[in-house]
């Protein structure tokens, strides 16, 4: 089976505070490799690592979360290790940590299975409802709008997020129905931008073709939903859900949301 691919990190090796069972915290890079941070090493992000000692007697290969605060990647899987006890293929399966008796160096590094499942093109989504790290492949965010004004005649924002740089696809939907008053609907072009007030280049119409709404939601509520969008970012940058408005009368308002994900 093959394994949940971790992120990867460049010549990086470096000597922990200490051995034991403890995490591994960093204390200075091993000569001639980058330390995590020179190596450009996430926030929160999954690692797989090799932890041996000098004589190569104690090893343990396994996955960790790094913290850029503490300097700490953690020993939260232990995959395999010299004393056969990790969750791999052929260990025993219990996950225990090596004792290492003396402090050992650490290595960022990939399994066999990680480049396995990039080169055939097969990449292992995860097995549980857990959410992909910030700044990795799957990473998803939201934010939600409520009571947000579509003034008519105009082009206005309903909400916007904000997105770090990447490649992102990016939809979501608003409910639009009337606040007060009654109204003869004629359109409402919906669209993603990030320009404030100003129609993206993919709009989606809904044509109410002068329908009178009233003023409950179950009395003549609707769904817009913009198209999804790509939005290739070198930095952060924020997406504007906007709507261009066409009624008679009354006022014209909505709730919905805004949905990014990260797609490579």
């Amino acid at each position: 089976m093959v394994a949940s691919i971790a992120s990867f990190l460049d010549v990086c090796r470096f000597n922990p505070t200490t051995g034991g069972t403890t995490d591994w915290t960093f204390s200075s890079a091993v000569n001639g490799y980058q330390s995590p941070s020179s190596a450009g090493v996430v926030n929160s992000a999954t690692y797989r690592y090799r932890a041996e000692s000098a004589d190569l007697t104690q090893w343990e290969i396994g996955t960790g979360v790094y913290n850029t605060g503490t300097g700490v990647l953690t020993r939260a899987t232990v995959l395999y290790n010299s004393s056969a006890t990790g969750t791999g293929s052929g260990q025993s399966g219990a996950g225990t940590k090596i004792n290492f008796t003396l402090t050992p160096q650490v290595a960022i590094v990939a399994l066999r299975e990680d480049f396995l499942a990039l080169t055939t093109g097969q990449i292992p989504g995860t097995t549980t409802n857990d959410d992909a790290s910030a700044g990795n492949v799957g990473e998803y965010l939201t934010a939600s709008f409520s009571s947000a004004s579509a003034p008519t005649g105009s082009i206005s924002n309903l909400g916007s997020i904000s997105l770090t740089a990447g490649d992102w696809d990016v939809t979501g939907y608003a409910n639009f129905f009337q606040n007060t008053g009654t109204s003869t609907v004629a359109y409402m072009d919906v669209s993603l931008s990030t320009t404030s007030a100003v129609e993206g280049t993919a709009k989606t119409s809904f044509f109410a073709g002068n329908i009178t709404y009233f003023t409950t939601i179950n009395g003549g509520g609707f769904f817009v939903s913009p198209m999804v969008t790509r939005f290739s970012l070198s930095t952060t940058t924020t997406v504007f859900f906007v709507v261009h408005a066409s009624y008679s009368s009354g006022t014209v308002v909505a709730s919905g949301i805004i949905r990014a994900r990260r797609v490579r």
